[in-house]
């Protein structure tokens, strides 16, 4: 009910109004989620994102297609490619919900900012959780490297520049570093600073990295713990996947007129698996 300000009664909201009127400046707000804020989705350097309409898809693990182009004369035939791989892996979507009460009283008396808070707490905790779930199983699937590591650039370097060797030695192609932002400054240094050191002083005592280290890209977030950097060769053999229908984070809501209030519900399909024993290694700062 609303009352002018001789205290008559001016309007009068219905439980129908209000529900109305709560999907309204919902749906108004939902328009947003492309622009949350603070929502780190830097894992999507390393995931090749595919779309399902399935509860799983099979992926053959350690496997590639031997795809062989050719040129081709009338009537001659392609050659077909099969699986080199041997075991399939099971990647399955798995449907992730939050949901938050608010009293009515925040939609009866037009309290936008009270919502606005609302709605951006339930997308900033939502894209927060898929993000770690991206970030575990790329940590997840790393592997031991051989090198040891060093809390010095020169030290730190070498051992990058021996995993690197490794993975291309295993015919992988690393492209990316992933580690903690604490971590980024000495990762950035073992690179950068030798590649400097080498041109200007010209420094014979310090062995030149090789031309694929130097190309790495370092990638920082707070979502993996500090002390070990991840080298990875992205997209290749990380898949993640998403729901074709459901799509990315979604939100909606219900009036509960047994608590006179508005429930509001995050949900969300992902799967994710790292298809390769080493195409991510990784090695620890000590």
């Amino acid at each position: 009910m609303i009352f002018n300000k001789d205290f008559n009664v001016k309007e009068m909201l219905t439980n129908s109004d209000i529900a109305d009127n709560a999907g309204k400046l919902i749906n108004r707000y939902l328009m947003d989620y492309p622009e949350v804020k603070n929502y780190d989705d830097k894992w999507k350097l390393f995931f090749k994102e595919l779309s399902t309409t399935k509860e799983s898809e099979l992926f053959p693990k350690n496997g590639d297609l031997a795809v062989v182009y050719k040129a081709m004369g009338p009537g001659q035939e392609p050659e077909f490619a099969t699986f080199t791989g041997k075991d399939d892996v099971t990647v399955r979507v798995i449907k992730y919900r939050g949901a938050v009460r608010f009293d009515n009283d925040v939609i009866k008396y037009n309290q936008l900012a009270k919502l606005e808070w609302f709605l951006n707490q339930m997308r900033e905790k939502g894209a927060q959780k898929i993000a770690e779930i991206h970030y575990a199983c790329l940590t997840a699937a790393a592997v031991n490297g051989n090198a040891t590591g060093g809390t010095t650039a020169l030290a730190l370097g070498n051992s990058i520049d021996a995993e690197v060797v490794t993975m291309v030695n295993l015919g992988f192609e690393p492209q990316k570093i992933l580690c903690n932002i604490a971590d980024e400054s000495l990762v950035k240094a073992a690179i950068e600073q030798r590649l400097r050191i080498a041109n200007m002083e010209r420094d014979l005592t310090i062995k030149p990295l090789s031309a694929k280290t130097y190309a790495l890209e370092v990638v920082s977030t707070r979502m993996v713990a500090a002390g070990k950097i991840f080298i990875a060769e992205p997209e290749h053999y990380a898949i993640a996947l998403k729901d074709s229908i459901e799509g990315e984070l979604g939100l909606d809501n219900e009036m509960d007129k047994l608590h006179d209030a508005q429930n509001l519900y995050g949900k969300f399909y992902k799967g994710c698996a790292v298809l390769s024993d080493n195409t991510i290694r990784y090695i620890t700062i000590a």
